[in-house]
């Protein structure tokens, strides 16, 4: 008889409700934080998007980090706890990548067996975040601890997660806490604190004089010489235009600075990720 909380039943009720597939405001996580349902470990925390109009869930205190960062980037989308198929490709990548693999093809092609669940089934894959670009281009980031990263088993799970990625058009990177120092994580949680019904739509023009008028300045001082009219508007709306890349400062700096570019730009003066790639295995 099928236990109703196995970890089989849990997955067939994930999918039968659709989760860890769709985009925007109607994705929900394969993963989720509710108690009797999948689980990861760690600090969980259920928090609002910064670019829909939905919570993320977040299994981990290194996940809440990374989620941070993924707005610098301009994405349009990030969707947490995608599942990834176990055979073939699915519907939102069959036209443009129609024989990409899935799960269960790498791990054979890899010579490694695929997870698998208590009743023998295979287990549902996922991946911690997928964010698509304006272009509709995707990259993929993995969260895992220094500690479990020189696991065999966990870089097999990687590789497996990579491949399937570059099979879809996607680049991928592994996280880990050693990219995010306390000031970057402290200065990120300060960007990412505004209040939505503060935030305004400004010009690009406008964005170019607070640098020029603050470029000498730290980020404190620079909100005072420009917000004396409405200080909580313009407060809450530099830092959701710096927590969604549209001001590009120092983050990882204990005074934020305008004239400081980082993350590094690349040759198409996009932001870049700055977590690494799984090196190659022989």
């Amino acid at each position: 008889m099928k236990k109703v909380n196995s970890t089989k039943a849990r997955q067939d009720r994930s999918v039968a409700a659709g989760r860890g597939r769709g985009e925007g405001d109607a994705y929900t996580s394969h993963i989720q934080i509710t108690r009797n349902e999948l689980a990861s470990r760690g600090r969980s925390a259920y928090t609002p998007s910064l670019i829909a109009s939905r919570h993320h869930d977040e299994l981990s205190h290194l996940e809440s980090k990374i989620n941070l960062t993924l707005p610098l980037f301009r994405p349009i989308d990030v969707r947490e706890g995608y599942r990834m198929e176990l055979h073939g490709v699915e519907e939102e990548f069959a036209d443009e990548f129609p024989y990409a693999r899935g799960t269960v093809e790498i791990a054979s092609a890899l010579g490694y067996k695929h997870p698998t669940v208590e009743e023998g089934d295979y287990f549902l894959m996922t991946t911690d975040f997928v964010a698509t670009k304006a272009d509709f281009s995707t990259f993929t980031v993995n969260g895992k601890y220094e500690k479990d990263i020189e696991d065999r088993r966990t870089r097999e799970l990687i590789r497996i997660e990579k491949f399937y990625w570059e099979d879809r058009g996607g680049r991928h990177y592994v996280a880990t806490e050693r990219h995010f120092d306390r000031k970057l994580v402290n200065n990120l949680e300060m960007m990412a604190s505004f209040r939505p019904e503060n935030v305004r739509e400004m010009p690009g023009a406008w964005f170019a004089l607070l640098g020029h008028v603050a470029r000498s300045l730290p980020m404190r001082d620079a909100l005072r010489v420009v917000s004396a009219e409405s200080l909580n508007i313009m407060i809450d709306t530099v830092k959701h235009a710096v927590a969604t890349g549209r001001i590009i400062t120092d983050l990882h700096s204990a005074r934020l600075r305008w004239d400081a570019i980082w993350p590094p730009l690349n040759d198409r003066g996009e932001l870049t990720p700055w977590f690494g790639e799984l090196a190659s295995e022989e």
